[in-house]
């Protein structure tokens, strides 16, 4: 960090989920670095940093129903979307995967935007169209969980941290 002259206050890290937090806090500790910030979205609200890493968390389309159920993470929430992407002063650093991600209109027009200025890396992104995209929503909508799957996530203790 200090050969490029970043001090650890000017770096925040925002996930979504708590328990991501809490690791990703512990890790930094073990090595020593503590002035980085680490919080979900909420706890950004109202601040910036020079350098945001946002990690997105979700890598595989399973817990997407799980996520839209109770609003989970930055997929189909404009406000944690937005709330998220502008909390950089100079720098964003999206980690995640454009598959999952393009699948939202926000995500998608933003890694547009990323590859027309091209800032994109990373794996090969996902080419859609808007009706492709519609497609996806409309099967995704689908897969909505019954309230036998609702009961057995309540019972693992998971919740919106609204």
């Amino acid at each position: 960090m200090t050969e490029h002259k970043v001090k650890e206050e000017e770096i925040g890290v925002i996930t979504p989920y708590r328990r991501q937090v809490q690791k990703i806090r512990g890790r930094l500790e073990q090595r020593g670095i503590t002035g980085v910030m680490v919080g979900t979205t909420e706890e950004f609200q109202g601040q910036e940093r020079r350098i945001i890493i946002l990690s997105t968390v979700r890598s595989t389309p399973k817990y997407l129903n799980i996520d839209s159920q109770y609003r989970l993470g930055f997929l189909a929430d404009s406000k944690r979307f937005n709330v998220a992407i502008t909390r950089a002063q100079a720098l964003l650093i999206v980690v995640g995967n454009p598959h999952i991600l393009s699948q939202d209109r926000d995500w998608r027009k933003l890694l547009d935007y990323a590859r027309t200025l091209g800032c994109y890396t990373g794996c090969v992104y996902p080419e859609q169209t808007e009706e492709e995209v519609g497609q996806v929503e409309s099967r995704l909508t689908k897969l909505m969980m019954d309230q036998t799957d609702i009961e057995r996530v309540e019972e693992m203790g998971w919740s919106a941290d609204y």
